[in-house]
């Protein structure tokens, strides 16, 4: 409202760092306003939402099972360097999505899941 009545409004630790006419006030753009609320989610976008983190989560929980299974099947008997090297990438691969389903679970628990 003071903007628009042409009253410069700044803070008092305002300090301009560019030339500026002193005969130009420095009042924003006018923005224009909407009686519209902001649009709120569908609740079925909500529900296909959740189920598709759903989903999300059982792939990454099934990667992790299938990778474990390989990684029991190598079991640690005598490998080639090749096959050590396969080994612990698998381990790495399990941790990192230990921890992006452990994540995802809390993320789904502070939603109010």
């Amino acid at each position: 409202a003071l903007h628009a009545g042409g009253v410069e409004v700044l803070s008092p630790t305002y300090m301009s760092q560019r030339p500026v006419d002193p005969e130009r006030p420095v009042i924003p753009a006018r923005q224009l306003k909407t009686d519209e609320p902001a649009p709120s989610a569908v609740p079925e976008e909500v529900m296909f939402d959740k189920a598709e983190e759903a989903g999300r989560l059982e792939d990454l929980r099934k990667e992790r099972e299938g990778l474990a299974s390989a990684l029991k099947a190598m079991g640690e008997k005598k490998l080639d360097e090749a096959q050590t090297r396969e080994r612990d990438v698998l381990k790495k691969r399990i941790e990192w999505l230990d921890a992006r389903i452990d994540r995802a679970e809390e993320q789904r628990k502070s939603v109010g899941n």
